[in-house]
C-alpha cells in the first residue's frame, strides 16, 4: 500500500486525479519534472509485510504531517519502520512505533514556525517490564540487587574505584544527597574520548560537557537515593557533544539504591538503548 501525506495532514492517493489537480498537474497524466516529497513536501508511506518505510523532507516536515503519519503507525503498527530522508542521509531503521513517532516529532521541531520538542524527558515506568526478554540484562542486575538487599561489600566498592571503567554499571556516590558523584562509566555508553572519560571519574554528574543535560539526568539518581526504591524510566535526550554535533537518543534506564559499608550510599544504573541517532555540527 502507497499512500501520500500531504504538509496539511491530508491523505492522498499517488495518481488520482484529485492529487493531480491540488498540485496543478494534467488529470490521467504521470507527474513529471516534480517530486512530491522533495519539492512539494509530501511524506510518503508505503506499508509492506510487517514493515513501514516513510520518505520525508526534514525541512518541510509540520506537525499536522506527523500527526496523520502517527494515525497511519498506530492502525497498521509494523514491527520495523525505515525513515528515508533523501540520498544526502542515510536511512535510519525503528523497530517500535512509539520511537518513531518520537523522532519524527523531533525531525518536525527543528524546524522554523514548529514547537520544539522538549530536549529532555523522564517517564518513569512499571518494574514488570523488566520481565520482557529485551530487558534480561537490566533483570539480572535488578535481581543481584534484591538477592544483595541493595548492600555492596566495601571489597566490592573498592575494588569498582580501582577499576572504573565497567561493561554496563554506571555507579554514582551521594555522600551529599543532591550531588551524585561519578565512580564508575560503563564502557557502553560511547559519548566520549577515553581522555575526556576520564576526567568525569571522581566529578558530579551534573558537571558533564553539556550541563543542562547533566543537570537533568542527574535527578533520577537523586530521587532513587532519596527515595531508596528502584526506579526503571523511559528517557529521552538531545545532548550537545562536545564537537558541536547533537546526540537524540531514546534509552530505558534502570537505576538501583547501593549502601557501601555505614557511610557511602550508591545509586548504580544500566540502560537499554532504544534509538540514538547522531547529527553533526552545522546539518
Amino acid at each position: 500500500m502507497h499512500i501520500l501525506v500531504g504538509p496539511d495532514g491530508r491523505l492522498w492517493f499517488p495518481g488520482s486525479p484529485d492529487l493531480m489537480k491540488h498540485i496543478g498537474q494534467p488529470a490521467h497524466h504521470a507527474v513529471t519534472g516534480i517530486d512530491l516529497t522533495r519539492d512539494l513536501g509530501f511524506a510518503t508511506f508505503r506499508l509492506g509485510y510487517g514493515h513501514v518505510r516513510l520518505a520525508i523532507r526534514r525541512e518541510q516536515l509540520s506537525h499536522a504531517c506527523v500527526r496523520q503519519l502517527t494515525e497511519l503507525l498506530i492502525e497498521y503498527e509494523p514491527r520495523r519502520i525505515v525513515i528515508e530522508q533523501g540520498p544526502a542521509r542515510p536511512p535510519e531503521i525503528l523497530n517500535n512505533v512509539n520511537d518513531t513517532v518520537a523522532r519524527l516529532d523531533e525531525l518536525r521541531g527543528r524546524n522554523p514556525g514548529e514547537r520544539m520538542r522538549p530536549p529532555f524527558s523522564f517517564e518513569s515506568l512499571g518494574l514488570e517490564r523488566l520481565r520482557h526478554p529485551k530487558r534480561r540484562h537490566l533483570l539480572r542486575y535488578f535481581m543481584k540487587w534484591k538477592r544483595a538487599q541493595g548492600e555492596m561489600s566495601a571489597r566490592e566498592f573498592a575494588s569498582l574505584q580501582k577499576n572504573p571503567f565497567t561493561d554496563r554499571t554506571l555507579v554514582t556516590r551521594l555522600n551529599q544527597p543532591d550531588r551524585p558523584i561519578i565512580e564508575t562509566w560503563p564502557r557502553s555508553i560511547k559519548l566520549f574520548k577515553p581522555c575526556e572519560v576520564i576526567s568525569l571519574i571522581g566529578q558530579a554528574v551534573e558537571d558533564q560537557p553539556d550541563r543542562a543535560y547533566g543537570a537533568a539526568t542527574a535527578v533520577g539518581y537523586v530521587m532513587v537515593n532519596r527515595d531508596q526504591r528502584p526506579r526503571l524510566e523511559l528517557v529521552e535526550t538531545t545532548m550537545m557533544l562536545p564537537d558541536g554535533g547533537t546526540r537524540w537518543a531514546r534509552y530505558e534506564r534502570l537505576l538501583l539504591p547501593w549502601r557501601a559499608g555505614t557511610s557511602d550510599r550508591l545509586v548504580a544504573s544500566q540502560s537499554l538503548p532504544r534509538a540514538v541517532r547522531f547529527q553533526s555540527a552545522g546539518d
